[in-house]
């Protein structure tokens, strides 16, 4: 332990203890050098700290004084008490964000990076862009390029603090006429940040978590999905989805499925709806022929088909 501690220890000890009171005078700096045999910078220093503690206080013309009353030498007591009871709890796995993997992470270069910044009497004297250092926006264009495939440049990046900071930048950009759509997953927060800027807020509920298209997910036509009568357009030409139905030949309920499965219009009125074949093991069945044949249902043949798994994985286990 350095001198300056150990002189600091040695009053804090006293004055916790009760042996230095209230108001009582501390030793002067020159009173005590003489007794610890120290350096003046060094007692210096140790009555600085304990001051700025809350240990002592300088009173002109009478120097150095205890500060510290009964009161918050109790709570000084329970805070010391609180803290060594109270540990923090130890994982064997520790997945929070707010930690970093050193087994992952280049601390050097991090260290090397940082260092590099505090010599910059330039970037240590001034608040930087608003919009986020151009080299941090360079390197995060190259890195989203990359490993995202994700093609932007600088001009068209913002680097934030945090999200929220970042949507309060993006409302500022949109048309307030504009409807924001939020998935359930999205927390109340951001839902609050789009509000106060006045837009409409429609939360999606079930329509984006099941897949569905983004702008049918917002699409007002979906409360009349249902209807027969539910308007459609397409190439100009709007008409009802029954009347698209009497014009393709599709069956109305398979133009409303695809439109719940989020098809775009065009392969929704295009797509031959013809019975599907699916050929295993040598043998063209229909999907419904399949389940007779195998006891598995339609909609479970369909689903896996749709996911990419093979006829001979579906079909394996056969009646």
């Amino acid at each position: 332990m350095k001198k300056y501690q150990v002189i600091y220890e040695m009053y804090k000890e006293s004055i916790l203890s009760g042996i230095l009171k209230y108001g009582d005078r501390v030793d002067s700096i020159r009173e005590c050098v003489k007794k610890m045999n120290v350096s003046k910078t060094t007692v210096e220093n140790a009555y600085n700290k304990l001051v700025l503690d809350g240990f002592i206080s300088s009173q002109e013309k009478v120097g150095y004084v205890v500060s510290m009353n009964p009161e918050r030498i109790l709570l000084h007591q329970e805070i010391l008490d609180y803290s060594s009871s109270h540990k923090e709890k130890s994982y064997e796995y520790d997945f929070r964000i707010q930690s970093v993997s050193f087994d992952s992470f280049e601390t050097t270069i991090w260290k090397r990076y940082m260092k590099g910044v505090l010599n910059d009497k330039r970037l240590m004297s001034s608040y930087g862009l608003a919009q986020g250092e151009y080299g941090l926006r360079q390197a995060l264009c190259k890195y989203v390029y990359q490993n995202r495939n994700i093609l932007c440049f600088p001009e068209q990046m913002v680097i934030g603090s945090n999200y929220q900071s970042l949507l309060y930048i993006f409302c500022g950009m949109l048309d307030k006429s504009k409807v924001i759509g939020l998935s359930t997953l999205v927390d109340d927060q951001a839902k609050q940040v789009f509000l106060s800027y006045g837009f409409h807020v429609d939360v999606l509920k079930s329509r984006l978590n099941h897949g569905w298209h983004p702008d049918l997910a917002l699409s007002k036509e979906l409360k009349v999905i249902k209807k027969r009568k539910a308007p459609l357009t397409y190439k100009g030409e709007t008409k009802t989805i029954r009347e698209w139905a009497q014009t393709t030949g599709l069956h109305d309920y398979i133009i409303r499925a695809r439109i719940k499965a989020g098809w775009p219009v065009e392969r929704i009125l295009t797509e031959d709806a013809s019975p599907r074949i699916v050929v295993c093991n040598g043998e063209a069945h229909t999907v419904a022929e399949w389940s007779l044949l195998t006891g598995i249902s339609k909609t479970t043949i369909r689903t896996k088909l749709n996911k990419g798994v093979s006829p001979e994985e579906i079909f394996k286990k056969r009646k």
